[in-house]
């Protein structure tokens, strides 16, 4: 048993059938589905997405003081600065390609509330300069 269906050929002027891909069978028992039919019915695969984790992953792991310190000077934007700066390092990356990189990085994935789109990089940028304006280093 096939799919059909049928479309209006012009040069002929009436209808064509079409026959589509293969169902299955019938037989005096009842009717077999066809296995790449079977198989085309089931869920779709889903996309796979590749992502950097490896130099991510190997940075964050060396800096564990300095985040915790961060944490406590900059408790609103810590996690923004952590970014900025690993794509920095990590990509050399100037402050327009930062989301590109940061979608393609792991740390889309673990950042959820993390935005460094060019706007909030530079607002980040400077609030971090206007805080070390009123609070020198010790």
């Amino acid at each position: 048993m096939y799919e059909v269906t049928s479309r209006w050929n012009p040069e002929k002027k009436r209808a064509q059938k079409i026959t589509g891909r293969l169902l299955g069978k019938v037989t005096p028992e009842g009717f077999i589905e066809s296995p790449k039919y079977v198989l085309s019915k089931k869920a779709e695969i889903k996309k796979t997405v590749v992502k950097e984790y490896g130099a991510t992953k190997f940075l964050f792991e060396l800096i564990p003081e300095m985040n915790e310190r961060l944490k406590e000077v900059f408790p609103g934007e810590y996690l923004h600065i952590l970014t900025i700066s690993a794509l920095r390092v990590l990509y050399q990356s100037p402050i327009k390609n930062m989301g590109f990189y940061f979608e393609e990085s792991y740390l889309s994935e673990t950042l959820k509330g993390v935005s460094v789109g060019p706007k909030k990089v530079s607002s980040v940028l400077k609030e971090v300069g206007r805080q070390e304006m009123i609070c020198p280093q010790k």
